[in-house]
């Protein structure tokens, strides 16, 4: 499978959870949680697909993949960690987030290997 496949079948599985999540522990049907969902599922799925990219076989892009996904991580961790009426969906979306990252990261570096 290659990287494109790979960033696609990840993302298609970020979605697929966020959404069965969403569904389930709804907070409420205002426009402020719809636009939170919106916003932040769009972030992840942009920064992951750019700093999955960018991964390649030198160290340069090595460090630029490292970077930019530390990053996009933090401000998406510091976007739901002010949410504090959200407690489950909060735990939810940071620990779902970094689990896809690292692994597509070990997939990445399986191909590579």
């Amino acid at each position: 499978m290659n990287k494109a496949v790979s960033i696609s079948v990840f993302t298609v599985i970020y979605i697929l959870g966020v959404s069965f999540v969403q569904i389930i522990f709804r907070n409420g049907h205002d426009v402020g949680t719809g636009i939170l969902y919106l916003y932040s599922t769009l972030l992840y799925v942009i920064s992951f697909i750019i700093s999955s990219s960018i991964f390649g076989g030198n160290k340069k892009r090595k460090y630029i993949f490292l970077a930019t996904s530390s990053l996009s991580l933090l401000y998406y961790i510091y976007l739901w960690m002010q949410q504090s009426n959200m407690p489950y969906e909060r735990i939810f979306y940071i620990l779902w987030g970094i689990s896809i990252y690292v692994s597509e990261f070990i997939y990445l570096k399986q191909q590579k290997s």
